[in-house]
Formats: C-alpha cells, structure tokens, sequence
C-alpha cells in the first residue's frame, strides 16, 4: 500500500502531515522531495546505509567518430551537438535513452556512469525511512524517485512528493494507491489545490484532501471539494505553538493533542483504503 501526500504549493505543511501520519500509522516513510529533502529533520533516523543513483551518459569515442551527425539528429533532448571538429554532449540535457548508442554504425559511442544524486535508508526504532537527495545543480530528480520507488518492499509506504504538479510530482504519485492532497484555506491554496487534484485524476489516484492551518472558516476548500467529489478527511488549526515546535524540529505527535488529531486523521486514512 503507497500512499502519497501531495501539496499543490510549497509551504503547506505537506511534510508536517507525511512526517506525523506516517509516525502514527507505523509506516515506512519515504521522501521523494529529492531538491529539498527535510522529512529526515523531524524523523531523526539512523541512516544505515547509502547508495549513489547513477545515469548513463554517452562516451564519444573521438578516433572512431566520423560525424556524420545521425547521434546529433536522433537526440530528442538537444544534448549532442555537432559543432567544429567533434560531436559535444551536454551531460545535463541528456535523458539516458541510448538512442545515440543504437544508431551509431561506427560503435563510436559506449555509455558511462554519471553520479546525479544518492538514496538513504534508515530507521526510527522499528520505522523505516528512505530519501533521495539530488546532487545540486542537477536538473532532474525522476531517476532517483524511481529508484527510491524500485527500493520499497511490502507493507505501508507514505511517500512525501514534491510541491507542485511537475514530472517529479508525476513520478511519485503514479502507481500509489491513494493521495492525500494537503492544502490552506485560502484562494491561492485552492488554485494550487487543484493542480494536485488534476494530477490525481489523470493518474486515476483516489484521494483526500486534508486542510492545515484552518481558522474555522474553510468555505473555500469545502466548495471546491463538494463541487470535484473529493472528500475531507482532517482539518489542522493554525497554532503558532505548533509552529515553534516545527521549527525546533519536532513531531507534532509527541504532543498529546496533536497526536490525537493526527491518530483521527489516520483512522480516516485506514477506513478509505481499506
């Protein structure tokens, strides 16, 4: 069972919700926002191990290379340019596919291994928790989510997207079970809260909405609910203890009160996936 937790914009509390319901459910943990990995903050594990993520890259062979320009007009990425007297490659443009490899008739190209991040495991007691974490100034993150994803056994995973609706947003939430979309009750939250929601769809996702930082009146997510049939499962007040305690880095559910709201909030989650 993969569960996501989604937020439309940064800033949410979408870790906040992943962190504590994952610590109340007793589930593995998992942190797919690879630019800005912090779920590890308030979790505290003791990592056990880490592992690099690599990417093919091609390797141009410039005694065999003719240029005769089949790599350069085969790559769909614009990450081989033929340019004075060799073939140049952009590392950072390139995708991995191998199609430059296949289409070279002088084998004038191999692949090689290139370090765009790592992986990390640990555990919180009996709690297991991963986490990608993408080398800075690396433009794509997808690799290591997959790898992340390629990494979990059985048993219940919350996984912690990215904010937003990208490709790596895409990644993390295809193939999960269910997605708790995390949101504020106000007009930029819900215009955000729908750009997680139209994700979900797309991806045939089932899912729940869970409002932070209420004030009572969340009119504006209730509307939008009701209207795209998409129920609320929990509502996080705004506290400014509660935000103390974040910064200091702590779990909301080592406070009684919070953890009550936080084991009700998972109760809801166990009932809707069964």
């Amino acid at each position: 069972m993969k569960i996501a937790v989604l937020s439309g914009k940064g800033g949410t509390g979408k870790t906040t919700v992943a962190v504590n319901l994952a610590t109340v459910l007793a589930c593995r943990y998992v942190d797919c926002d690879v630019e800005a990995p912090n779920g590890f903050l308030f979790l505290q594990p003791t990592v056990e191990s880490k592992q690099d993520v690599l990417l093919q890259v091609p390797e141009i062979d410039h005694a065999l290379c003719t240029r005769c320009q089949e790599c350069v007009n085969h790559c769909q990425f614009n990450a081989l340019l033929g340019a004075g007297s060799r073939i140049n490659l952009f590392e950072k443009l390139c995708h991995s596919c191998g199609l430059c490899t296949l289409v070279c008739r002088f084998e004038a190209i191999k692949e090689k291994p290139r370090v765009i991040g790592y992986l990390e495991y640990g555990k919180r007691g009996q709690q297991e928790c991963w986490r990608g974490v993408l080398t800075p100034g690396e433009p794509m993150g997808v690799p290591i989510i997959d790898a992340l994803k390629d990494k979990l056994a059985d048993g219940w995973s919350m996984l912690d997207a990215p904010p937003g609706s990208s490709c790596s947003v895409v990644a993390t939430a295809i193939d999960t079970d269910f997605a708790i979309l995390v949101t504020e009750p106000t007009p930029f939250g819900v215009h955000d809260l729908d750009m997680a929601t139209q994700v979900i769809k797309k991806l045939g996702v089932p899912g729940a909405i869970v409002i932070n930082r209420s004030v009572g009146d969340d009119r504006l997510i209730e509307d939008y609910a009701a209207t795209n049939g998409i129920p609320v499962i929990g509502r996080l007040p705004f506290s400014l203890g509660a935000a103390q305690a974040i910064a200091r880095g702590e779990l909301l559910v080592q406070l009684p009160k919070w953890r009550a709201r936080f084991e009700e909030l998972g109760n809801r989650v166990r009932e809707l996936v069964g």
